[in-house]
């Protein structure tokens, strides 16, 4: 693209040199496997995270390459939108190793999406 600027770096821990100073990025496009080895999405995050807080004014946006937190972005479950109908919970959630994430602020919030996804003979667990 003509409106993209590339950097090729030397060794990796240069990148600061890039975030940090008088250049402000609007955008920033990450492609987490090539950077770090694995495609983790809390290894992902953090690094993301880096990125914004070496900014002295952040991106607007965060482009990342990564394919478990593009895994992880479809199942999660918005909570406000549930409790307000402008989003169903999945239909025939089964169980499985990448459940439906329901992130939620407060107790009262929590407590709210309880009943739509907790069935009659459902045994769950509050922690």
């Amino acid at each position: 693209l003509d409106r993209v600027q590339y950097e090729e770096l030397e060794q990796f821990d240069h990148w600061r040199r890039l975030t940090n100073g008088k250049q402000q990025y609007q955008v920033m496009i990450l492609d987490v496997g090539s950077m770090i080895g694995n495609d983790l999405h809390l290894s992902a995050l953090s690094l993301a995270s880096e990125f914004i807080a070496n900014q002295d004014i952040p991106a607007r946006a965060i482009i990342i390459k990564s394919k478990t937190l593009y895994r992880l972005s479809r199942r999660i479950v918005h909570s406000q939108r549930l409790i307000d109908g402008t989003i169903q919970s999945p239909e025939n959630l089964k169980r499985t190793c990448d459940p439906a994430i329901v992130p939620c602020v407060g107790v009262s919030e929590y407590r709210k999406t309880i009943p739509f996804f907790v069935k009659q003979g459902d045994d769950a667990i509050e922690v």
